[in-house]
């Protein structure tokens, strides 16, 4: 299997204009933006994070890796809701620790709080509306129970 995939990353010729760059700026002058965006996700047993800035200029949009990190969730079978809990919880303190570092955590942690009172995270509405409905069965079997 390593040298068919070796075999295939030669002949493809696709990567060799493919390079990471370990610092990050933008390269293109009359910049619009600055986002910092993070990413978590959840697999049966691996969950990962991962914090891009994304420069926006006239012309052109420019993103870079800041940091990743992943995990593999421990021995014991654990549900994916959970998972995706701990890569948020990850995702965020990766992101937190990544703008600590570059000292835009002041500045940032107002638009933060805009945003997610506006977006209202998804992700976490998910996770109570799924509690929310286990509770309300749990109590409706209390309920039949005691009839």
């Amino acid at each position: 299997m390593k040298l068919e995939f070796q075999k295939w990353f030669e002949e493809s010729g696709f990567f060799k204009n493919w390079s990471v760059s370990r610092c990050f700026y933008s390269t293109s002058s009359g910049q619009h933006g600055i986002n910092v965006h993070t990413f978590c996700d959840a697999y049966q047993v691996p969950y990962t994070a991962a914090v891009l800035v994304r420069f926006k200029c006239v012309d052109v949009v420019q993103v870079n890796l800041l940091a990743a990190k992943s995990r593999v969730a421990s021995v014991k079978t654990t549900t994916i809701l959970r998972l995706q809990l701990l890569a948020v919880t990850g995702g965020e303190r990766l992101c937190r620790s990544v703008l600590r570092a570059l000292q835009w955590e002041q500045v940032v942690e107002g638009l933060i709080m805009t945003v997610y009172k506006k977006n209202s995270n998804a992700g976490l509405q998910m996770l109570l509306n799924i509690l929310r409905e286990h509770y309300w069965i749990f109590n409706a079997r209390k309920t039949v129970g005691s009839v």
